[in-house]
């Protein structure tokens, strides 16, 4: 407690009690003011250091945080875009699909619709199998023996066998009949009628072509017009059902083959297969004109809607009977006819048909106009003009 003449004012002297109370004050105070620099100087450099980072870490954060949802939202909205997208498209689709569907409905409907009418039109109705067996009473009440004491040893046929085996030979004739007109359903094989304003295809007179596969048949003035894999194509699907067709007739047909893949050795090669289709119509009673030798697809037809193949199989195989009215030789003639804007070909076919020598009489008989410009070797190695030969 400060004395009365300290606590005076304006004094100029303290005493000695008072001086130590307010210098222990004064670093009371120091203390405090130490004390408190000290943790606004903490404060101050905790501010200074660390918030600012915090904070600026922190916006970053959420600026990627931001930027992370506007991806995702437009990734959201690109998702629903592209399942609207494919909602549409399933439902065309689904349209297109019950459209086809449809539309197999009905070629299915009009393919059985003309499989009847064709059955019922040939009769090719299969007939039941029979429950009636071969009576046992053929075997006891077994034929008379012939009088004929030379063939008393045999005993006539009984009438039952003969009316079974005309039964079950009626019923392999309409087999073999209806599955030559199945091959027509197989292979597709139609005629179809062409628009005369048809530029990719030119159709005969009666605009009539027809259509194996899904190509159609080109006709005598078109096969040089279409490339070697359509053509290949064609004959492809003729062969096969030549070779299936031939099969189910019990046919033989002439055995001609191909050797090579050039030009000439081709329009050989399809005359071989255009006399194989004509003997094979022959066979079945068609009577094919030469000029119709190149559509074998219509005469391929013809031959499956024929209805007697049985007798077909009754004929001798070849070589063909006098009744057959086509050559070989006329056949290639003809076929060599479809390449008339190369002069080649002819010669080229003339010389591979000498080295087959299928046929020499027919061969003499074929017209060649450069016939005088052979040479021939005789036996002594000479050569000798042809001129020279006929004289």
């Amino acid at each position: 407690m400060e004395c009365v003449g300290c606590h005076a004012e304006f004094t100029a002297f303290y005493c000695q009690d008072c001086l130590d109370e307010k210098v222990a004050k004064h670093r009371k105070r120091l203390t405090r003011i130490k004390k408190k620099k000290k943790i606004a100087v903490r404060s101050v450099t905790m501010l200074l250091t660390s918030g600012p980072l915090q904070h600026s870490r922190k916006t970053i954060e959420l600026q990627d945080a931001k930027r992370r949802a506007g991806a995702l939202e437009a990734q959201i909205e690109t998702m629903r875009r592209h399942l609207t997208e494919e909602r549409e498209s399933l439902r065309e689709r689904r349209q297109a699909f019950e459209v086809r569907q449809d539309r197999l409905r009905r070629v299915r409907a009009q393919a059985v619709k003309d499989r009847r009418h064709w059955m019922a039109l040939y009769d090719l109705t299969m007939p039941s199998p029979s429950n009636a067996t071969l009576d046992s009473s053929i075997d006891a009440n077994p034929a008379e023996p012939t009088t004929d004491p030379f063939t008393s040893l045999f005993t006539k046929v009984p009438d039952p066998y003969l009316a079974e085996a005309a039964r079950l030979d009626r019923s392999l004739d309409k087999g073999q009949r209806m599955l030559a007109v199945e091959l027509l359903f197989i292979f597709d094989l139609k005629l179809v009628r062409i628009r005369a304003s048809s530029a990719s295809f030119q159709a005969p007179g009666d605009g009539l072509v027809a259509h194996v596969g899904s190509l159609l048949w080109p006709t005598a003035n078109e096969w040089h017009k279409f490339p070697a894999d359509y053509v290949n194509a064609c004959l492809g699907y003729a062969l096969h059902l030549l070779d299936t067709l031939v099969r189910y007739y019990d046919v033989p047909i002439v055995p001609l083959y191909m050797t090579d893949h050039n030009l000439d050795r081709f329009a050989i090669g399809l005359s071989m297969f255009n006399y194989n289709v004509l003997y094979l119509c022959s066979l079945q009673g068609l009577d094919i004109p030469l000029s119709m030798v190149s559509q074998s697809a219509m005469n391929l037809r013809a031959a499956c809607l024929k209805s007697q193949p049985r007798e077909a199989s009754e004929l001798r195989p070849y070589p063909p009977s006098t009744q057959f009215a086509h050559g070989f030789y006329e056949v290639v003639r003809h076929t060599l006819e479809l390449y008339t804007r190369d002069p080649s070909i002819p010669s080229k076919a003339t010389a591979y048909l000498r080295e087959l020598r299928f046929c020499e009489d027919d061969m003499d008989q074929f017209e060649r106009e450069d016939e005088e410009k052979w040479d021939i070797i005789d036996n002594e190695g000479r050569t000798v003009s042809f001129n020279e030969l006929s004289e």
